[in-house]
């Protein structure tokens, strides 16, 4: 399986250095000083759920959305809500980035610009009750932890496809699960 995460800060720092170190092929869209430190030092986590890291030629960083010549299972979307009709857009300009059977893995809430791009039927969402903290620009410290991390659709749609993901992310060891009822989460 690959994932491609975008956005590089606490969250998507972390879940590149869970999935990558479970036999996931991870790929990171980053900028600047964040996507040069992650070339030279790759990802690490850090915090209450132990220290898991990648080395650098283990998680691809790409700069541009252009630059990206493969398709991936999952694309999830990291970065601040604010970024989400400029990854959108990215994203419909770059069709291939997205597997014909990949998914699209947003946050809560903001999925609109995504469903209406790539149908209901593409994008699952995850509920994190997770704390995340930044400790440079390739390093995720988990602070705190509430709740699993739920992957799902608010659509109705089977959720087996996000078991591999929530599956790595567990085994990484941070708790996660496949939820057929994310809505009520």
């Amino acid at each position: 399986m690959k994932a491609l995460i975008i956005g590089a800060g606490a969250v998507g720092v972390a879940i590149a250095a869970s999935v990558s170190n479970e036999n996931m092929e991870t790929a990171l869209v980053a900028r600047g000083r964040t996507a040069d430190y992650i070339e030279q030092n790759g990802v690490k986590r850090t915090g209450i759920f132990g220290v898991m890291s990648a080395p650098a030629d283990k998680v691809r960083v790409y700069r541009d959305y252009g630059q990206i010549k493969e398709a991936y299972d999952y694309v999830i979307i990291s970065a601040k809500t604010l970024a989400n009709s400029e990854i959108a857009d990215n994203l419909e300009k770059n069709r291939g980035i997205i597997a014909d059977d990949g998914h699209i893995q947003n946050g809560w809430g903001n999925d609109d610009k995504y469903t209406e791009l790539f149908g209901k039927d593409k994008v699952y969402n995850a509920r994190i009750i997770t704390g995340f903290e930044k400790e440079n620009p390739g390093t995720s410290k988990v602070t705190v932890h509430t709740a699993p991390i739920l992957l799902g659709s608010l659509f109705g749609f089977d959720n087996e496809c996000m078991k591999p993901l929530a599956d790595a992310i567990n085994a990484s060891g941070i708790p996660s699960e496949v939820s057929d009822t994310i809505e009520e989460a």
